[in-house]
């Protein structure tokens, strides 16, 4: 999707936002190890978690697109079948950035994430 992203012009990256000490694989150097794997966008880490504040996330992944204008346009999930490409029958994020590039309103601005719940600090 970043590659597309990057195709169309767009900006794409990953913001990691869970609490790296009750969480350990989201700890900084478990996020060094997969940013050196090769991930093709900026992998980000949110210490404050005031990002995912910010934009009221829920869960990870959760996707955002956001217009020229920062508006947020799309919120929601990638699509809806995180864990078997071949069944997917939505791709709402592609579908979100098909309108935002061709100039049209976001036909569906937001759907259900799929994934755990952001790992909050105490």
């Amino acid at each position: 999707m970043a590659e597309r992203a990057r195709s169309e012009g767009l900006g794409f990256a990953g913001i990691n936002s869970n609490d790296p000490v009750n969480y350990q694989s989201d700890s900084w150097d478990n996020m060094v190890k997969r940013a050196n794997r090769g991930m093709g966008y900026s992998y980000l880490h949110d210490d404050t978690q005031d990002t995912a504040r910010a934009y009221g996330a829920e869960r990870t992944p959760e996707f955002y697109l956001i217009d020229s204008s920062g508006s947020v346009v799309y919120r929601g999930r990638l699509d809806d079948s995180p864990r078997d490409p071949s069944h997917t029958t939505s791709s709402d994020l592609a579908n979100a950035m098909d309108d935002l590039v061709a100039g049209r309103s976001v036909s569906v601005s937001r759907t259900d994430s799929i994934g755990c719940s952001v790992k909050w600090k105490h």
